[in-house]
C-alpha cells in the first residue's frame, strides 16, 4: 500500500479479531483501495464500525464482548453491534460523535478518579468513562462495571544514591474494572 503523506510503501494492511484469551487471530480482513473497500458489506456505515460487523459477523447473536481499540470504538458501532447480539468496550479517541467527550473533559479528577456517564442509544445501553492517569482515557462501554478494580502498577526506575545503579519500584493508580479489562487496548 502507498500512502501519499508517507515517502515508503507501507505493505499490507490488515485487520484482524483475535480471542482475548487464548491470543488466537480468528478472522482477517485485507484492507483494499478504496474504491474496492467502498462496495464491502456494511460500507455505509464508518469504516471501523464496517470493519468491525465484517469481522465479528460469525459471532453476531452470541451475547461476547469485543474489547476495541479506538480505531474501532464509537457509538455508532456500539449501537450495531449490540443490534446484532453483541457487546463493545473500546477506548475512545477520536470517534466522539453522540459520546460525552466534552462532558468528561469539564469534570475535575485527581490521578485515578473516574467518572460515568449512561444514556441510550436505539435501545442499547451505554457508559461512557473518562478515567485519570498521567492524562484522560475515555471508554465507551455497552457491558461491564465501574466498581474498583485491582490498581494498575507502572514499573519504574529511580537511580541509587551513589549513582552507578538503578534500582525498580512499582508506582500504583487506581483504576475501576472496566479500564482494567481493557488495558489491553491501551
Amino acid at each position: 500500500q502507498k500512502i501519499m503523506r508517507k515517502p515508503k510503501g507501507v505493505g499490507t494492511e490488515f485487520k484482524n479479531l483475535a480471542d482475548g484469551v487464548t491470543g488466537v487471530m480468528m478472522r482477517l480482513e485485507i484492507q483494499e483501495r478504496k474504491v474496492d473497500m467502498a462496495d464491502k458489506d456494511w460500507s455505509a456505515l464508518p469504516a471501523g464500525t464496517a470493519w468491525l460487523l465484517r469481522l465479528c459477523e460469525p459471532y453476531f447473536g452470541s451475547h461476547r464482548i469485543i474489547r476495541a481499540d479506538s480505531a474501532f470504538t464509537s457509538t455508532t458501532a456500539a449501537v450495531e453491534l449490540g443490534k446484532r447480539g453483541l457487546f463493545l468496550q473500546g477506548i475512545v479517541k477520536g470517534a466522539t460523535k453522540e459520546y460525552p467527550a466534552k462532558y468528561l473533559d469539564t469534570l475535575k479528577y485527581e490521578k485515578g478518579d473516574h467518572h460515568v456517564a449512561t444514556s441510550t442509544i436505539d435501545g442499547i445501553p451505554m457508559l461512557a468513562l473518562g478515567w485519570q492517569d498521567r492524562t484522560l482515557k475515555k471508554f465507551l462501554a455497552t457491558c461491564g462495571t465501574t466498581v474498583e478494580g485491582h490498581p494498575h502498577k507502572k514499573k519504574r526506575y529511580r537511580v541509587s544514591e551513589h549513582g552507578y545503579s538503578s534500582e525498580a519500584f512499582f508506582k500504583t493508580v487506581r483504576r475501576p474494572k472496566h479500564v482494567e479489562y481493557c488495558h489491553g487496548i491501551l
